[in-house]
């Protein structure tokens, strides 16, 4: 698989928000993996222009395999001239719905033993069954959790591909756990964890969207918790320190031409 030649990749999702300057990400990684902007998007900036990418630029770092792109969507809601462009570099550099979700599920079940599957109906019952007589809490919500979305499983992932998955896995396990403490944060974790279960998917760095008007941060770091393991002390790279990274030790600047930057590093 084209996606998973290098060992040193990130994912960014720029469907709905704007990200950061391109260079920021190729200083630091191999390969680039964005989900491409949607042409209805809120955002009224262009790829280009989110980047700071000119179109030659960016046909280039994909010839050269340095960005790659996933399409979760349905295609009618992407640029087709945008996706026409890049393919006709690399026919492979895009990963569309229904391959994302099988190596989404895939990257879950690895990491959970428990997510991701579509168990029969008398596995659904027994699972529920221990669940629920357990007298561990936990498990108690975690049955809550599987018994509203198990038996949809299937269904929704064949309905909607990519897009369902965070509905049955590790988002509705949270959202389980603070609405028994009486909090409903079941939107901000079901959309926070889809980026996050694709990174999953992608074998590839999770840069959550970080802003001062919203964050996924705190959100994705709960979720990670769930497939990860809670650690102690997490001192991982966050979008917003990059570029001061980037110019205080390395001096690079956003305004450096892209492909030259791309020559030093290569």
């Amino acid at each position: 698989d084209s996606f998973r030649k290098s060992q040193n990749r990130c994912f960014v999702d720029a469907s709905v928000f704007p990200r950061n300057n391109i260079r920021e990400y190729i200083s630091l990684y191999d390969t680039v993996i964005i989900a491409i902007p949607l042409a209805d998007s809120p955002n009224s900036q262009s790829f280009y222009d989110i980047f700071k990418i000119s179109k030659i630029e960016l046909l280039e770092l994909v010839r050269r395999g340095r960005i790659k792109f996933v399409a979760f969507q349905n295609l009618q809601r992407y640029d087709s001239n945008f996706l026409a462009d890049v393919l006709s570099v690399d026919p492979e550099c895009v990963l569309f719905s229904r391959r994302l979700a099988a190596a989404t599920l895939l990257a879950i079940r690895e990491k959970t033993g428990l997510f991701g599957f579509a168990f029969d109906s008398s596995t659904q019952y027994n699972l529920l069954k221990e669940c629920y007589n357990s007298k561990v809490d936990a498990l108690k919500i975690l049955a809550e959790s599987l018994s509203e979305n198990i038996a949809f499983f299937e269904y929704g992932i064949n309905q909607r591909g990519a897009l369902g998955i965070s509905q049955f896995c590790g988002a509705s396990f949270a959202a389980q756990i603070y609405k028994s403490r009486g909090r409903d944060y079941g939107i901000e974790l079901m959309t926070s964890a889809m980026s996050l279960e694709f990174s999953l998917g992608l074998g590839a760095h999770h840069f959550p969207f970080e802003h001062t008007g919203y964050s996924e941060v705190n959100a994705c770091k709960i979720l990670n918790g769930i497939y990860n393991g809670v650690q102690q002390s997490q001192n991982e790279l966050r979008e917003m320190e990059i570029q001061t990274l980037l110019s205080n030790i390395f001096t690079i600047n956003n305004d450096m031409n892209v492909l030259e930057l791309d020559d030093i590093l290569s």
